[in-house]
């Protein structure tokens, strides 16, 4: 008879409204605070942090943000996000790009994360948000600026640097651009003392690269486009360095392979090789035209010449260096998903 009463039931009701109130924020909050507990990257045996105030996970840079000076560290920073956007359980959610203990970088990295915050895929474009923060260190964050980053990002304080005579702040296209590498040959002579003739070889070298950005675009379900990124600066001692990101498919994968290749279980063939290989001259292209594959021998033999120094190539796990002594083949167990060419 008391269980009927109209003031227990009335009781009840309120401790029930309690419950479900407690239980809802006991929820949110383990909700909330997932952070380590949860491994989006069994590979790599790293965890991503949630930070409740900013509603969005973190992803911190290495203090040394390069694909020349700290590549494993680097590239795999790239990972953790490339694999977090690819999985299906992360739609909507906000990625932050931690930027602030970075005390040393170089722009090919930086390149990178444009194509991964600006260049992803249809399918994964509108499906994430991104935002981040600046370097600490005053001196790093205003190269920072000055690369030209910040003209494709939203930003409350950009930098006008087209003053800057020392730099060519990051340019970026997904086919070939004559302006561009114009513009770039024209850089050279204003520092230097070259002529036209002398330049020419500059201008069919930018444009070979670009033009292979589009021809090596096989896969078009990739998440990161087939596109170009493109940098220059000018030490103050005669010395100009260019930067040149490929997102494509990388140099290894458009190499046909041989028979005993393709059957390589235990990984005796380094993908260092197969850039060797293409370097000199070998009937490489996945494509099977007479007409292809004839840029990188062309590029080789401009820095044989010494009419460029330290050139670099970095493409999925290869990693080759073309000096005057010949090519080398460095150790890399990271997997770039594009290639990079550097030299000086």
């Amino acid at each position: 008879m008391l269980k009927k009463h109209f003031r227990y039931q009335l009781w009840l009701k309120r401790r029930n409204e309690k419950n479900l109130v407690r239980r809802t924020r006991e929820k949110y909050y383990k909700k909330s605070k997932l952070t380590k507990q949860h491994i989006y990257n069994k590979n790599l045996k790293s965890t991503l942090f949630y930070n409740t105030a900013r509603h969005s996970f973190t992803f911190q840079a290495p203090s040394v943000f390069s694909f020349l000076y700290n590549k494993d560290e680097t590239i795999n920073f790239f990972e953790k996000i490339i694999n977090f956007i690819s999985d299906k359980r992360n739609y909507r959610k906000n990625l932050f790009i931690d930027t602030a203990g970075i005390i040393r970088f170089t722009t090919d990295a930086l390149m990178y994360l444009l194509a991964v915050i600006s260049n992803l895929n249809e399918k994964f474009a509108d499906k994430y948000y991104f935002s981040g923060n600046d370097p600490l260190d005053n001196s790093v964050r205003l190269k920072f600026r000055e690369s030209g980053f910040c003209n494709f990002v939203k930003h409350r304080n950009k930098i006008d640097i087209r003053r800057n005579t020392e730099k060519i702040q990051i340019v970026t296209g997904d086919d070939c651009d004559t302006e561009v590498a114009r513009q770039l040959t024209d850089f050279i002579r204003l520092k230097g003392t070259l002529d036209h003739s002398t330049t020419r070889f500059l201008y069919a070298m930018i444009i070979e690269l670009m033009s292979n950005t589009h021809k090596h675009a096989y896969n078009r379900d990739d998440m990161i486009l087939p596109r170009w990124y493109c940098y220059a600066e000018y030490d103050g001692n005669d010395i100009i360095s260019f930067t040149f990101m490929d997102t494509g498919v990388g140099i290894p994968a458009s190499v046909r392979k041989k028979f005993f290749e393709k059957i390589d279980f235990l990984g005796l063939k380094s993908e260092s090789s197969y850039i060797v290989s293409a370097l000199n001259g070998e009937f490489r292209t996945e494509t099977g035209k007479p007409f292809r594959g004839k840029g990188l021998p062309k590029i080789k033999d401009i820095c044989m010449q010494q009419k460029i120094k330290r050139l670099r190539i970095i493409s999925n796990n290869a990693d080759v260096c073309i000096e005057k002594g010949g090519v080398k083949q460095l150790k890399n167990k990271s997997l770039l998903r594009g290639t990079l060419y550097t030299w000086d």
